[in-house]
């Protein structure tokens, strides 16, 4: 059998490589995906009756991929997500815990990367 020369053993060497490198990347999108940007969704509640900002109402998104995940407004009215599912259709729950709010929800349809809504509470005696 016949040796091979330093130069044919060091080209095998990067061939193999490349092809390690080539499954690993195939299996790796293969279990996760590809990856993709993540879809930037922020908002801003507010009083219908008054127009100012409602500070500490819970907003939480109704799927399987955010399940009990929720974020606070905060003293502005404002709130952020940051999704890297692949949705394309959010339910947004908004709730006072303080309970001067009736309840509200917000269904977003998007393909886009970025979503950002306005959304006005009423207080529970109007």
């Amino acid at each position: 059998m016949k040796k091979l020369s330093d130069k044919s053993r060091k080209l095998l060497r990067a061939f193999y490589m490349l092809i390690g490198a080539g499954a690993v990347s195939f299996v790796f999108q293969a279990c996760y995906g590809v990856p993709h940007d993540p879809v930037i969704i922020d908002g801003k509640v507010v009083s219908k009756s008054t127009n100012e900002p409602v500070p500490g109402i819970k907003v939480s998104i109704e799927n399987d991929y955010y399940k009990d995940y929720y974020k606070l407004s905060n003293s502005k009215g404002e709130f952020m997500f940051t999704d890297y599912s692949e949705l394309y259709e959010y339910i947004f729950n908004f709730e006072d815990l303080e309970g001067n709010y009736k309840k509200h929800q917000e269904t977003v349809k998007s393909d886009e990367n970025k979503i950002s809504l306005t959304v006005y509470l009423e207080k529970n005696d109007e």
